[in-house]
């Protein structure tokens, strides 16, 4: 059954509204906020035509979670997955259209680096924005070897920055507090804005050490400017929690 999403209640109550993620837009946790589907896969008219026939707009239905991101209209949206915009519908007013040029003609402001995302200093319905800083999910910050058992008999390894993150993408910090800064100028009824620091979870799927740590002191960033903003503005409530727990938070590997 679909569902109005926490994003869209808050829109029909008149709050501005965002989704940032380090992940791709269209991941789980930034897409429950834009697009209910049948499966979590839909990312583009592709997957959707196969995985989720229903939801295809050729067959009826609101589109992929790309399509119904561009529907819903948020305020501002940053993440990664700009590899899904270059789908094209292939149905509907937008038929044969790619994705992205279909945001730019509906109004959004596209960006791709933080300069750019340094230069935008108004996101609201009439221009939307869209940072799109990965084709995937993001890099993650610290690279490293993998966690070893060695009954204690070894010195502790360090991690090191990932020489495979680039300097032109956004911390998840900056987003944060870009997010807020657009969100709250010039608004008396509120917003509400979605963080995630997505691959804490990713990189514990995958046994990655540093690449947990690394996310996990990126978040840490980003809360603190969350809280920041709320104890200035003492009208904000600031909600962290995690999606679940991992069996590498009590067992070794």
């Amino acid at each position: 059954k679909t569902h109005p999403t926490r994003l869209e209640l808050a829109k029909k109550k008149g709050h501005k509204n965002g989704d940032v993620t380090t992940a791709e837009v269209q991941d789980a946790n930034p897409a429950v906020q834009i697009a209910p589907v049948t499966s979590r896969s839909c990312y583009g008219p592709s997957a959707t035509t196969t995985t989720c026939p229903t939801n295809a707009l050729q067959n009826g239905g609101a589109g992929s979670i790309t399509e119904q991101l561009i529907n819903t209209r948020p305020d501002v949206t940053l993440g990664g997955g700009s590899k899904t915009f270059n789908e094209k519908a292939v149905a509907g007013k937008y038929k044969n259209t790619t994705l992205l040029d279909q945001a730019k003609t509906r109004g959004y402001n596209v960006v791709n680096d933080a300069a750019g995302l340094d230069a935008v200093s108004k996101a609201d319905q009439k221009k939307p924005l869209l940072g799109l800083f990965a084709p995937g999910n993001f890099p993650v910050n610290l690279a490293g070897p993998a966690a070893t058992p060695d009954g204690g008999t070894k010195p502790a390894v360090k991690c090191t920055p990932n020489p495979d993150k680039p300097s032109t993408q956004p911390s998840l910090k900056a987003m944060t507090s870009k997010a807020i800064s657009l969100l709250d100028a010039g608004n008396k009824k509120g917003f509400f804005l979605q963080v995630e620091g997505a691959s804490i979870d990713k990189q514990d799927h995958a046994a990655n050490a540093c690449g947990q740590i690394g996310e996990a002191l990126d978040m840490d960033k980003a809360v603190q400017a969350a809280l920041k903003f709320a104890k200035h503005d003492k009208h904000t409530l600031v909600i962290v929690t995690a999606d679940h727990g991992h069996t590498s938070q009590i067992v070794e590997t």
